[in-house]
């Protein structure tokens, strides 16, 4: 008779992962939405202040855009650790329900019965599964206060051009 062995490799001694390691994402959960309600019917007494306001909001823009950078580069992780875990997956529901499994930890390969093995990737597809579903929530809603952005950039680019020709016929 012959054996076969199988060793598979979790990154995480649980066999699960977070997506990525810390970025103080804390920050970004607990963001308050885009308050930047102007009222551009207001008069504005100064140039500065409109300049001012562009900055402030491009400033933001190029913020979100950041963000949306690093989550769309955690959503690719995501999405490759979800293939290889599914991967994994087809593998051991192939294999017989005697079959001898070890799993990675700190060096030591430790024995694990089957059920305990697709439990752990179940578990893992499950996690990875729903930390997409946050992440592409999180850029949906970014990419919306960015479009929010734009067109407060353009009220404001607006406004500072009206004010301009108010000045260039107050020059007449």
């Amino acid at each position: 008779s012959q054996t076969t062995i199988l060793c598979f490799f979790f990154q995480a001694e649980d066999g699960i992962r977070d997506a990525q390691e810390s970025r103080g994402l804390g920050d970004v959960y607990k963001r308050q939405e885009y308050m930047g309600d102007i009222n551009f019917n207001q008069k504005i007494n100064s140039m500065a202040q409109l300049v001012s306001k562009i900055e402030e909001e491009v400033k933001e823009l190029n913020n979100l855009q950041k963000e949306i950078k690093q989550f769309v580069e955690g959503r690719q992780t995501l999405i490759q650790q979800e293939s290889e875990s599914v991967l994994v997956k087809k593998e051991i529901d192939l294999l017989e329900a005697d079959a001898t499994i070890y799993k990675n930890i700190g060096g030591v390969l430790i024995k694990q019965s089957l059920s305990e093995v697709k439990q752990n990737v179940d578990k893992r597809i499950e996690f990875i599964t729903g930390e997409l579903k946050k992440i592409s929530a999180l850029i949906n809603n970014n990419e919306q206060k960015q479009g929010t952005i734009r067109e407060n950039i353009n009220k404001i680019q607006e406004a500072y051009m009206r004010e301009m020709q108010k000045q260039a016929q107050q020059k007449k």
